[in-house]
């Protein structure tokens, strides 16, 4: 089924990973099809597995940054909470540059990062333009996370489309029913 190195099956276990975990996301689901985030079968086996844990890893900048001695690296496989992180008109510009569909996965809160699985199992983290790609499986995703491995930033330009119209839309109306 999955593939991973021992030490990251470790960390998974620890986190309340099983090898036959499957949660509801109905949820999940219903947020994703409110906002439009288009899930195919992989990525809803994925939610079913992974969703829900908080995957952490001591700093491996420790030794260079001593500061962060307490700080943890923490992979939150909140897809919520992920997809409330971030603007969907930023995703839009994710997908149309890579020209497939993402979903938010989960969220790295030392790197300001959000995470994304791809229609085709490509993992990728984004900040704002920043995107980098992770890797095609969740072990090579924690593994870079745990050993500090970075990946080339691709910046992705803003882009503008009668979409965006539509998600703006959207958003405004998020904000009036906020409660401040």
């Amino acid at each position: 089924m999955y593939n991973f190195d021992k030490d990251i099956l470790e960390t998974l276990k620890k986190s309340g990973w099983q090898e036959n975990r499957e949660i509801p996301i109905h949820n999940i689901l219903e947020y994703y099809e409110k906002i439009r985030y288009v899930c195919n079968d992989m990525q809803l086996k994925f939610l079913k597995n992974f969703s829900y844990l908080e995957i952490t890893f001591e700093n491996p900048h420790v030794k260079k940054f001593p500061r962060l001695k307490n700080i943890p690296v923490r992979f939150m496989l909140y897809p919520l909470d992920a997809a409330e992180s971030v603007f969907r008109m930023r995703v839009r510009d994710y997908e149309i540059h890579f020209n497939k569909n993402m979903i938010p996965i989960a969220e790295v809160p030392t790197e300001e990062m959000t995470v994304f699985l791809a229609e085709d199992g490509v993992f990728y983290g984004g900040f704002d333009e920043s995107v980098i790609e992770f890797g095609n499986n969740l072990n090579t995703v924690l593994y870079n996370l745990k050993n500090g491995i970075t990946s080339p930033i691709i910046e992705v330009e803003d882009y503008d489309d009668e979409n965006y119209d539509l998600d703006r839309e959207f958003i405004k109306e998020r904000l009036r029913n906020m409660k401040l």
